[in-house]
């Protein structure tokens, strides 16, 4: 619902105007808040998320895809829960050639518009410390997984102007394996036009430094430094930050041309002094937020001017500026 009224024939009365300054003071904006108060981003949530996915994802040898297979099963009970209805893979032949344990797993937040905002990661990459008689998954590996998971527990509480999908992608045995997610994945892309794609991976080091990708797409890539300056959260986006270039399951997308993809990965290692890993998981909530809504914000002002969505005789609504 968008904030607002029409222009034509506007007569405005002394409370009338009263009820405009009211709205205008509370914020009112596409895509508003459904409830009183709004849901926060909680970094010790993700870190309990990721504990328990770490726990099932871990198992005995010679039972790699048990572990998955779990951690997989449970993602799907809280995909339930937020409400995500699934998205099944029945209509995509590359789904038909996968195992079960290595299926995407896909939630859908429906939106205003059908183009697809995801929010994606992998799960549930082996720990380098496993040790040889077992597999082992660390918080570290599961952590993008319980971030995408806690955006969508904040997200559903929203109107969202975009349609978003929650995906996980389970770590491949072989490289055959992630050329059929790819095609999978490429496939619903391409039928639910995408309008912005961004990966998490290993986001719950202490330091949580997130590398600036040098492969993700600049402007919405750059949105997300934008918003970290303008909430004064530079210790998780530095501004400084130099371009790297990690791996990841960003790169499925972007081999396919998918072009609006960014990957927002933590530069492993420790610091003296570091804050607590909560805290940190705090500030990359607050900005990532704050960037999904900027980018959605640019985009439908697009979509207006373009004609692709209907012009409002609306008031103009607040919006970000990606600078």
């Amino acid at each position: 619902m968008r904030c607002g009224m029409r222009r034509k024939g506007f007569k405005a009365t002394p409370g009338l105007l009263c009820l405009i300054l009211l709205l205008a003071g509370s914020g009112c904006r596409t895509g508003g808040q459904r409830g009183s108060d709004p849901v926060q981003f909680s970094g010790q949530r993700v870190l309990s998320t990721a504990a328990e996915l770490a726990d099932r994802a871990s198992t005995e040898s010679g039972k790699r895809h048990h572990g998955q297979t779990a951690a997989f099963a449970w993602i799907e009970g809280q995909l339930q829960e937020l409400g995500a209805e699934e998205l099944l893979s029945k209509n995509s032949d590359a789904s038909a050639e996968l195992p079960p344990s290595a299926k995407p797993l896909i939630g859908v937040l429906p939106g205003r518009s059908p183009d697809v905002f995801l929010l994606a990661a992998t799960c549930c990459a082996e720990s380098p410390a496993s040790p040889p008689g077992g597999r082992r998954a660390s918080i570290d590996s599961v952590s993008g997984a319980a971030v995408v998971l806690e955006l969508g527990r904040v997200l559903k509480h929203t109107e969202q102007p975009f349609t978003v999908w929650l995906a996980f992608f389970p770590d491949p045995v072989d490289s055959g394996q992630a050329a059929q997610q790819e095609q999978d994945v490429a496939t619903r892309l391409t039928r639910e036009p995408l309008r912005l794609a961004v990966f998490f991976e290993s986001l719950a080091w202490p330091k949580l430094r997130v590398i600036r990708d040098l492969h993700s797409q600049g402007v919405y890539r750059e949105a997300f430094w934008e918003s970290a300056r303008s909430l004064d959260l530079g210790a998780v986006f530095v501004q400084s930050a130099p371009f790297g270039s990690p791996a990841g399951s960003h790169r499925l997308l972007l081999e396919e041309d998918f072009r609006p993809v960014v990957a927002l990965v933590g530069e492993p290692g420790f610091e003296e002094g570091s804050p607590s890993r909560g805290q940190r998981l705090d500030e990359l909530g607050r900005v990532v937020l704050d960037a999904l809504q900027r980018i959605a914000t640019r985009l439908e002002s697009i979509d207006e001017f373009s004609g692709k969505a209907p012009k409002s005789e609306l008031l103009p609504k607040p919006s970000h500026r990606l600078d």
